[in-house]
Parts: C-alpha cells; structure tokens; sequence
C-alpha cells in the first residue's frame, strides 16, 4: 500500500507551488512532543512547519554583542571536542551559546528512548548551565539527523536569533553521519543566515552579522577512512581540562554506561586522552583542541579570522609548529 502523503500549496503571487509533506510518513519514529518539561514542550520529531510568504523581506542589523555559538549533533559532543575553546571565548568577552542537535535519545540500552532524551536533556542542560552557556533545545532524534529542509529551517531560525559572529561545529567529515549532517546543517544554516527569501521555522528575520565558521577535530583525530586529519591551529586547553571532564560528568547515564562497559572512568580519561592526543599533535601544549576555519565565501571577509584573533596567546598553528612563518592574524 502507498504510503499516505499531504500535500500543501504556497501561494507565491500568481504561481502556485505544489510542496510535498513528508512529515505525515511516520516510520516508528519517537515522538516526545506530548513530553512537557516545566513550560517547554520537548522538541522531538515534528512535521514541517507550513511555508507562509513573509512580506516584506527584511534584515536585522548587526548585534553588538559579541556571541560564539558551538552546535554539535549529540549531548556530550560539545564537551569532547569544543568546550575548551568555548570557555577561553568566554573569558575573552564572548557570550556563548550551547546547542546539541539530536536529543540523545538512543544512549541507553536500558531505559525507553523518551525516558533517554528527558535525562540527557537535564544532563545537557547542567553542563551549558556549568559554564554559563545559553542553552538551545534539540530539534530531532539520534541518527535523525539528516541533512533536509525541515531541520535546516529550525536551524537557520535559531542561527538568526543568536546572530553568532563565530559558529564552532563538527568536522565536514567524521566517523559516523549524525557528526557529518550536523556539521552541513550548521554550515547551511550560518549561509542562510542573512537571506530574507529563506523562510525558517519558526519566522525570523535575516542578520547581516558576518560570521565565521571553525571545524573541530573529527572524533579520534581519523576520517572515515583511518586516514589522520590535522587542524590549521591549536588551542591551548591545558588549564580548562578538567572544567571539560567537570561538564562530562554532568553527563552521569553516559558515564555510568560507559563506566560499566568499558571500564572504571573510562568516559572522563578518554576525554582526557583525546585532548592529550591534539596536545601531542601541536608540538607546544599538554592538551589542546584542534581547528580549521571554513572558507569565507558567502560568511565573512577574507581577512576575518575572530577567534585567532580573540585567542592568539594560546593557539599555535601547524605551519608555525612545523618550522614555518607561523599565522598571520589581523
């Protein structure tokens, strides 16, 4: 039997375009939308919102606060490969926000998957709250994460509202595609950014704010096909490490579960070791975290390098590590 689909029109002018819902098609997917959480509804999976004209098309002008956005795909993800550039950006004058894509509903093997995601979203939400990040709702499932336009719309929306002037994501390839999809959302979302034709959901007008965007390490340090990947710079994390493994540990049903799998604190050391593997890579630092900035094309000027800049007595780049000039920072 056919699988039953709605179709909706958009009245654009004269011309009338047919959009096919495929939020209708349900395929035991977990819906956690009747969850109430104090006075937020839980974010699961959701149709589409309707595509309504906005007229007119306008932009908001550049915030004057400075803000530092990191958008990872799983609770947990931030903490392993961000949270240690996101505080230095802190200390440094930035606001900082904290946004987890997936809502880590398939990290247990015990509990429901709305039972999962209700915990890790408390656990989620003590961690930003540890270190004074402003926290985002999770818009799907784990390994929902795909690259569509209804996640792209719920992005973009919340991308304008934070009007960023730094984005730090996952590395445009890693080990499995939640990482690689939240890493193309987030880039595509910061693009659309200041396009007033892309409507979002829920509505929001276009930034003007430049931004630029920072690719952390892929997880392991490998792409997918073992191959080693190496940052353009290193940021010194020595002195924020255990602030990092402080904010893992908010993350107590992973830590438990991983605890009992694979050994007595084996989810805290290996975000220790994880970091000591970048350190050893920088040739300067114990531990450190690694980054490549996105080209420029459509985000920022060419010239624009913000978290160099922000952070320039505590990055060292792989040309200066390897006996070259070093960085040139504006």
């Amino acid at each position: 039997m056919p699988l039953p689909r709605r179709l909706n029109a958009v009245r654009l002018g004269a011309v009338r375009l047919g959009a096919v819902r495929l939020g209708a098609v349900r395929l035991g997917a977990v819906r956690l939308g009747a969850v109430r959480l104090g006075a937020v509804k839980y974010g699961g999976p959701r149709e589409p919102t309707p595509v309504r004209p906005q007229q007119p098309p306008t932009s908001t002008p550049r915030m004057t606060t400075r803000t530092a956005f990191a958008i990872a795909a799983h609770p947990d993800d931030i903490e392993f490969m961000m949270a240690g550039t996101l505080l230095h950006l802190k200390s440094a004058g930035f606001e900082i926000h904290y946004m987890n894509l997936a809502n880590g509903c398939c990290g247990s093997t015990e509990r429901d998957a709305a039972t999962t995601a209700m915990i890790r979203r408390g656990e989620a939400i003590r961690a930003a709250a540890s270190i004074g990040a402003v926290f985002h709702e999770s818009i799907c499932n784990d390994l929902e994460i795909f690259y569509d336009l209804a996640n792209l719309r719920r992005l973009t929306s919340i991308v304008r509202e934070v009007a960023p002037e730094i984005v730090l994501t996952h590395s445009p390839v890693d080990y499995m595609e939640d990482h690689t999809n939240a890493c193309r959302l987030a880039v595509t979302a910061a693009f659309a950014r200041g396009m007033p034709n892309f409507q979002v959901d829920p509505p929001r007008n276009a930034v003007r704010q430049a931004v630029t965007v920072y690719h952390a390490q892929p997880y392991s340090n490998h792409d997918p096909l073992r191959r080693l990947v190496e940052p353009d710079f290193f940021v010194d994390v020595g002195d924020m490490v255990e602030t990092k493994v402080a904010m893992l540990a908010c993350h107590a049903s992973q830590k438990q579960w991983l605890d009992e799998s694979q050994g007595i604190d084996a989810y805290l050391q290996a975000l220790r070791d994880s970091d000591a593997e970048v350190g050893r890579m920088s040739g300067a630092f114990r531990y450190a975290e690694g980054w490549r900035r996105h080209l420029h094309l459509g985000f920022c000027s060419a010239a624009a390098a913000p978290l160099e800049t922000a952070l320039s007595d505590r990055i060292v780049a792989r040309r200066a590590r390897d006996g070259g000039e070093g960085p040139s920072f504006p």
